[in-house]
């Protein structure tokens, strides 16, 4: 489906992630790419998509997080970190941007501005997988708002 953001024709097929602060809504695609609008904009084509995606759809269960897990969690996501992933040997690390999995490792924005963290006490997490097509976002794991 195509809907108008503004003046931006958009693919909805290809959203990945939208965030909504304040009055701006970012809106990330599945390859990479991410465009910034108004958040008044993108509420109802995402009302809609919601009612679309969801329709016939088992609504997908939170993973068991033990208590030490959510501690860690919740003490990356203070120090800035949004998304935990595995990589291929097991380690477990804390982005400040999405990642992107490469052949064994995930990968953040090459500029800089993605810091990276590791986290031995995810290590163990059984909800976390080398196999997981995307990282977890933290806030969405947590049920917060960030």
């Amino acid at each position: 489906m195509f809907c108008w953001f503004g003046n931006i024709l958009v693919n909805t097929d290809r959203i990945m992630f939208v965030r909504v602060a304040g009055t701006v809504a970012e809106v990330n695609f599945g390859n990479g790419a991410m465009i910034q609008v108004d958040a008044e904009t993108v509420r109802p084509v995402l009302a809609a998509l919601a009612v679309d995606m969801t329709e016939g759809c088992p609504a997908t269960e939170q993973p068991e997080v033990a208590a030490e897990e959510n501690v860690e969690l919740d003490s990356l996501l203070q120090s800035g970190y949004e998304w935990v992933a595995m990589d291929s040997t097991g380690f477990v690390h804390g982005f400040s941007e999405k990642p992107v999995k490469r052949a064994a490792y995930w990968e953040c924005d090459p500029s800089g501005r993605c810091r990276v963290t590791r986290s031995h006490l995810l290590d163990a997490a059984t909800w976390l997988s080398w196999d997981d097509p995307e990282p977890v976002h933290i806030p969405t794991l947590l049920e917060v708002d960030y």
